[in-house]
């Protein structure tokens, strides 16, 4: 039903197919929604497939094995106007394990990233560009020998000089990571730790010994914000 012409009956069959998933043909039903996702223009709809996946996926995945399907991501990533959140997901799974199991190579990963890159607007761009930062990172900590690729290099460089603040800083931060050492990389991108609590320093306070020296050479304390209204006020009446 999923080929008949009438949208109508493709939907209907649609939604069927998303009630009768279970552990047993979930990568069946998965694998039709996303052909029937690729057939479809209307990018309203493509989102919500999408979603569905992403959601059984969640749901069905015993291991991280199932979940990530490299090959299935692999597979569509080249499709045009794929639906930016469903975009999104296929780049973090790449950036995060598109070489884990040694079966693609750095060179294969990132070649497709920057096909993404270069062929969507700012937001999509910036998730491949994170994504290839992860891959070069994780080739840098298993002390492997990177070579990027030209047109990453060029993607890269055109980046730079991007209107995207964005897209600036992470081409720039791309540049800065593939510059460091296997564990200066391990500290700041460790493998596999996304999914690790971060806790956040809002006080930056391991920043006070720099901040301690820089007083006593002379430097002048940070103003907050709340005080600065008035100082501004006092010498401009002076």
């Amino acid at each position: 039903m999923m080929q008949d012409p009438d949208d109508t009956l493709k939907r209907k069959t649609f939604e069927l197919l998303y009630k009768m998933k279970k552990s047993s043909n979930v990568e069946v039903i998965v694998d039709r929604m996303i052909d029937y996702m690729i057939s479809i223009n209307d990018n309203h709809y493509k989102t919500y497939i999408a979603s569905r996946c992403v959601e059984i996926a969640e749901q069905f995945a015993p291991s991280n094995q199932r979940f990530i399907q490299v090959e299935s991501y692999l597979r569509i990533i080249g499709e045009p106007k794929l639906p930016s959140v469903f975009l999104q997901v296929i780049c973090w799974v790449l950036g995060e394990y598109g070489t884990a199991d040694g079966k693609y190579s750095a060179s294969y990963i990132t070649g497709k990233l920057c096909d993404v890159a270069e062929a969507y607007s700012n937001d999509e761009s910036a998730y491949a560009v994170t994504a290839i930062m992860k891959i070069y990172a994780f080739e840098i900590s298993a002390q492997r020998k990177v070579d990027i690729l030209p047109e990453c290099q060029s993607l890269v460089e055109e980046l730079s000089a991007s209107h995207s603040t964005d897209l600036q800083q992470r081409a720039y931060e791309l540049q800065a990571v593939i510059s460091l050492d296997a564990p200066a990389v391990e500290s700041i991108m460790p493998s596999d730790a996304s999914c690790e609590d971060i806790e956040i320093d809002k006080r930056l306070s391991f920043l006070n010994g720099y901040v301690q020296q820089a007083l006593e050479k002379g430097a002048q304390p940070y103003i907050p914000e709340n005080e600065r209204s008035g100082m501004l006020n006092i010498s401009m009446k002076l």
